[in-house]
């Protein structure tokens, strides 16, 4: 006679599947983490020989970014109001001539401009000018650090205060020229989703990914009470004051 499965030999089956599953879970996730740093960081890699090559075009100019008159000095846009930006010069030979927005609602999303650490924040979900969602401006999941505005922003940001990077003080430069950026070992760009700090701390659980105009990227451990420096309260406090000059600590 056959034998069947009686009912508390399959709920019994079913339990040791759902513990191996518990246990196998953490492995699991903490394998997708590491692979979304590893993919994260080859994007930064790829961006910064890319403004390197975008300098060697243009008498030793990097990118220049959005133009935009407020102070925070780090924007994710790779498109701004119908004009490639920032970020996104370095891979205008994809797109040409062609500096219309709308470009993203019928060319495929260049993965380059996106960590996947970052597109799965709650933040990110809520970001309206994502690939293929406007017609005028596009975000990247990367912050791109201004280097027309070091200076300004490095004196508005840290000031006179005692950080890691104060002996950089006088080196620093508004110029916007590769070799003055390689001598401070300016920040390109870095994880940064929507300059929201909670949700770039939430990419890679509390590290961050940061792209130098050296081609080198590093990870660094982040927390918010680094944005804090004097009076100030923003990332860009942790960008100047403790990432730019000396390379950061794993």
């Amino acid at each position: 006679m056959k034998h069947l499965f009686t009912l508390i030999e399959l709920l019994v089956v079913i339990a040791i599947i759902a513990i191996l599953a518990a246990m196998l879970l953490p492995a699991l996730n903490s394998a997708r983490d590491r692979a979304h740093l590893a993919v994260c960081k080859g994007n930064l890699k790829q961006l910064s020989l890319g403004a390197n090559m975008y300098a060697g075009d243009y008498d030793s100019m990097l990118p220049d970014g959005s133009g935009e008159p407020t102070c925070a000095g780090l924007y994710s846009y790779i498109n701004r109001n119908d004009k490639w930006v920032g970020l996104g010069k370095t891979r205008l030979y994809e797109y040409g001539a062609n500096n219309d927005a709308s470009i993203s609602s019928r060319a495929k999303k260049p993965e380059i401009y996106y960590c996947p650490g970052g597109e799965r924040t709650q933040k990110w979900a809520t970001v309206p000018y994502s690939w293929g969602k406007n017609n005028d401006n596009i975000f990247s999941t990367y912050g791109y650090v201004d280097p027309y505005r070091h200076q300004k922003l490095y004196n508005y940001y840290i000031g006179t205060n005692n950080t890691p990077t104060r002996t950089i003080r006088d080196k620093v430069k508004n110029s916007g020229k590769l070799e003055d950026a390689v001598i401070v070992n300016a920040v390109l760009a870095f994880d940064n989703v929507d300059q929201s700090a909670e949700s770039t701390l939430n990419a890679h659980n509390g590290q961050v990914n940061l792209g130098y105009v050296t081609g080198t990227v590093l990870t660094a451990q982040y927390k918010i009470s680094m944005n804090v420096i004097g009076s100030r309260n923003s990332i860009a406090c942790a960008v100047y004051g403790y990432w730019f000059g000396a390379s950061p600590q794993l």
